[in-house]
């Protein structure tokens, strides 16, 4: 079974999109709200993809997906983030994110990347 893993400290949204992903699909999504705990559990668990969110309240999720990129360097990420701006775009490719899906999040879009 695929393993998803969603890093957001928005917990509504969290809950909401492992609600939306899980529904009718076979895949296991893991839910964390904090850095620290997304770089544990892909350490723990090695999801397939991971969403991620940059602004964290304890470690900036740049300085996550630079931890998951060296325990897995074809990881893939994707940084979810109101922050869209072009340098914020470029900084997340640099880094070895898949994509960047801006906040709001489209849905559709999301989905299809599952």
């Amino acid at each position: 079974m695929k393993t998803l893993m969603i890093v957001d400290d928005e917990d509504d949204l969290r809950s909401g999109l492992c609600a939306l992903i899980r529904f009718g699909k076979p895949i296991e999504v893991l839910s964390v709200g904090t850095g620290k705990e997304a770089i544990d559990t892909y350490r723990k668990h090695k999801p397939d993809c991971v969403f991620l969110d940059l602004g964290l309240p304890d470690i900036h999720g740049f300085d996550v997906l630079k931890s998951i990129k060296e325990m897995n360097p074809s990881a893939k990420v994707y940084i979810v983030s109101g922050y869209s701006d072009s340098e914020t775009k470029t900084k997340a490719k640099e880094l070895g994110a898949q994509g960047f899906i801006t906040k709001p999040v489209n849905l559709p879009e999301l989905l299809n990347l599952v």
